[in-house]
């Protein structure tokens, strides 16, 4: 009870705290993108493309990462950090990084494709002080999923995965948790309920959904994964698969079963898709909530905008509060773009914890 009232409070400030440029809160998470590189191809991203050598050569190094969790605990205290790429299992120092934030009392979620995460590499997550382990994932089908990946075999590497990190989580008290990120599209969204249900039985704690964004690939180029013209975001042929696969994702989370998304949300996400990936204008709270660090030390608060500081040579706090993070708040608040939907961006009225019925 006391930890929703704090959380209630929190989210009832930030909404007062809004308007302002330095505001007098801090940010509820880190978000790190440990490496650009990823031996993946998907049709959701485009850091594939970059210079995987020229990349790692300028990447924070080991002891550069460790100095930046140090001086990040001292700001905020124990804090909840997000590891993110890229593929971060590309990096052969992951594992210490993630003893080194869990050392330090951090709560700890990466992100993988889980090509990499066999049964060694699960139980080394684990005994490193991972909290969760978030596994990407398309469809309910190989031929789904492994489309738009671009690497065959991805489907069963991830149900692989997701056995190898049950078993080894079991081994400790608390047990870590495991979650499912999924994409969805018109061309998976009749696969996303049989996804959630699959999700059930294998043990998996929760299943976030994030509908395409505008600005990803597919939607660029006009491609689905087969390769044919696709209609935009919101197009008729599409918005029909979209709205009934939503219904079935809000009937499901009613009935208990571990679909992460508020109501409310998958609710707007049927005006998402309908507006074609935008929203009428709405609050966006990425101003307050989030720090977000890139492979090369630079601070953002929004992926779509500018850097803020370079973590290298300022501390968090005077970056937070600066006048770039001032000007970008700014551009932040008159932002119409529809990526206030997706999962870290949304955020609720301040009385999140009644939007499993909303």
């Amino acid at each position: 009870m006391v930890e929703l009232g704090r959380r209630v409070l929190d989210g009832l400030v930030r909404r007062l705290v809004w308007p302002w440029d330095r505001p007098p809160v801090k940010p509820r998470q880190v978000i790190i993108d440990i490496t650009d590189r990823c031996y993946f191809r998907c049709i959701t991203c485009d850091r594939w493309q970059v210079d995987a050598a020229r990349a790692a050569s300028r990447e924070l190094s080991t002891a550069a990462w460790q100095h930046v969790f140090r001086v990040l605990r001292a700001w905020l205290g124990p804090f909840h950090l997000s590891i993110s790429g890229g593929e971060p299992l590309v990096r052969e120092d992951i594992l210490d990084l993630i003893a080194s934030a869990s050392g330090l009392g951090c709560t700890i979620n990466m992100m993988s494709n889980g090509w990499q995460v066999d049964a060694h590499t699960a139980a080394a997550l684990v005994r490193a002080g991972l909290g969760n382990l978030t596994l990407s994932l398309n469809g309910s089908s190989a031929e789904t999923h492994d489309v738009t990946r671009g690497r065959p075999g991805s489907y069963a590497r991830v149900a692989a995965a997701v056995e190898h990190f049950n078993r080894a989580r079991v081994a400790v008290f608390p047990s870590p948790t495991l979650s499912l990120n999924v994409i969805a599209a018109g061309y998976n969204a009749h696969e996303l309920p049989d996804l959630v249900r699959w999700a059930h039985g294998a043990g998996i704690d929760a299943v976030g959904v994030q509908p395409l964004a505008a600005n990803y690939r597919p939607y660029e180029l006009g491609e689905t994964p087969a390769g044919e013209p696709a209609p935009p975001v919101g197009h008729p042929l599409w918005r029909g698969e979209i709205d009934a696969a939503i219904g079935e994702l809000i009937d499901l989370k009613r009935q208990g079963y571990p679909v992460l998304n508020p109501v409310r949300q998958l609710a707007l996400m049927r005006t998402y898709f309908a507006n074609g990936g935008s929203l009428p204008r709405a609050r966006c709270y990425v101003g307050l909530d989030n720090f977000l660090i890139d492979p090369y030390g630079m601070v953002r608060l929004c992926y779509e905008m500018g850097a803020i500081g370079d973590i290298r040579v300022a501390l968090p706090r005077d970056i937070w509060y600066g006048a770039l993070a001032a000007s970008v708040r700014r551009r932040i608040r008159v932002c119409g773009r529809g990526c206030r939907v997706l999962g870290c961006n949304y955020r609720s009225s301040g009385f999140g914890f009644l939007e499993v019925w909303a």
